[in-house]
């Protein structure tokens, strides 16, 4: 794993991307749909003067539920998102992006999981725009056809392009 997946206390001094006294500052925030888009952020915001700063956790959506991790509470999921948002409120970045999966199990099995993502997501949002911080979520990137069969001399880069995820639509 990257060490800039897990962010954590002992690393997320390394895991800032362009210069630290930027006068903007942008956080990503979620699990690995966040660390998919931010290699598109980094590249698209640090040239205009922002530093970026990943506070990413595998497998940690940007809910307030529990969830689950091999079938066990995750309990480090649930710490982190607390350490995450304690973070942006003393740190008051600019901009705040938000994504994550949709597919992650709640350890509460009664929890309508659409409305728990839902108002898991409203929260974490409130709580960010509390800060004083803009707030973008992003869904899951597209996902594609196979790149060896639907790429060719003679197609285009929409040939590849699949509808939105499954999980994401089973979300809404």
């Amino acid at each position: 794993t990257p060490p800039c997946f897990d962010v954590r206390p002992d690393n997320v001094a390394e895991c800032g991307y362009g210069d630290p006294a930027a006068p903007q500052r942008a956080v990503v925030l979620g699990d690995s749909v966040a660390g998919a888009w931010l290699p598109g952020i980094v590249s698209g915001l640090t040239p205009r003067g922002w530093s970026v700063q990943t506070l990413s956790m595998g497998r940690c959506p940007n809910v307030l539920e529990m969830t689950l991790a091999g079938g066990q509470p995750f309990t480090e999921c649930a710490e982190h998102r607390q350490w995450a948002l304690a973070w942006i409120a003393e740190n008051g970045p600019d901009l705040v992006v938000l994504s994550n999966a949709y597919d992650a199990e709640l350890a509460d099995p009664a929890l309508d999981r659409t409305t728990a993502f839902r108002d898991g997501l409203t929260s974490m949002v409130e709580r960010i725009r509390a800060s004083g911080a803009r707030v973008v979520v992003l869904g899951a990137p597209p996902e594609t056809g196979n790149l060896q069969s639907c790429a060719s001399g003679l197609s285009e880069p929409a040939d590849c392009a699949e509808a939105p995820s499954r999980s994401y639509l089973a979300s809404l």
